[in-house]
């Protein structure tokens, strides 16, 4: 067994995990709901006689990504392990990396601050975005608003935000829009790759957006989307 693999069956052991599947070759701890899941990731390097862990954390919706299948450049199964919403230890206050000793000197103490930190910030993550409603209003409001900052790399998330605007508050959708292509023709004035690859494709895949049956697609295969954070 590796050093990491002993990690991962102490955290199997943990009662925060019972409800999530362990996946080893993605060192990866899942749990499917209807229409997305949840997950703990575990990337780590084991180098000489230090195991470096990061943690991330992270949740799908499946309405925000399947759209968008038919466009994306990335391959399906790449698609199709992509969160709606995802973070690190230090974009929620805590460590994003844990330097444990492979030699398993006072492995019970940094397991267990790893093991804290993890639920700490999963617990966070999970019960903050339950909903597509909650990406809308803890996401995507502010940035639009100018109180949070969009990203200025990447491009999947730009098309994510647009879908879950169009679904919640499609009256607002057109200021919404306007917003992000903003962004998008911003991020290409400055050569990223990503958005590039889109940015002028943008009125199609707009238009293909707004064609969509939404109420349909919320229905689609038995698997009702959650809209709206039951406990709000």
């Amino acid at each position: 067994m590796t050093f990491f693999g002993r990690i991962a069956n102490d955290l199997c052991q943990e009662p925060f995990f019972k409800d999530f599947k362990y996946r080893k070759r993605k060192y990866s701890f899942i749990q499917r709901f209807e229409g997305g899941w949840r997950s703990v990731d575990f990337r780590h390097i084991t180098e000489g006689r230090l195991c470096s862990i990061y943690p991330s954390f992270n949740v799908r919706f499946d309405i925000a990504e399947k759209w968008f299948e038919k466009f994306n450049f990335r391959t399906l199964s790449d698609q199709r392990d992509s969160s709606t919403v995802g973070f690190e230890g230090v974009m929620l206050g805590y460590p994003s990396a844990f330097d444990i000793p492979t030699d398993g000197l006072d492995y019970d103490e940094q397991y267990a601050y790893l093991r804290d930190v993890v639920i700490k910030c999963a617990t966070y993550t999970f019960n903050t975005y339950k909903s597509i409603q909650d990406v809308y209003f803890n996401i995507i409001l502010p940035e639009v608003n100018g109180d949070k900052t969009m990203f200025s790399s990447g491009s999947d998330w730009l098309f994510e935000r647009l879908i879950i605007s169009k679904i919640i508050d499609p009256e607002h959708f057109s200021s919404v829009k306007d917003a992000y292509i903003k962004q998008a023709a911003w991020m290409v004035s400055r050569n990223e790759p990503n958005m590039a690859r889109y940015y002028y494709r943008m009125d199609e895949i707009i238009s293909y957006l707004e064609s969509l049956d939404l109420d349909k697609m919320m229905q689609s295969n038995g698997k009702k989307v959650i809209l709206r954070n039951p406990e709000k």
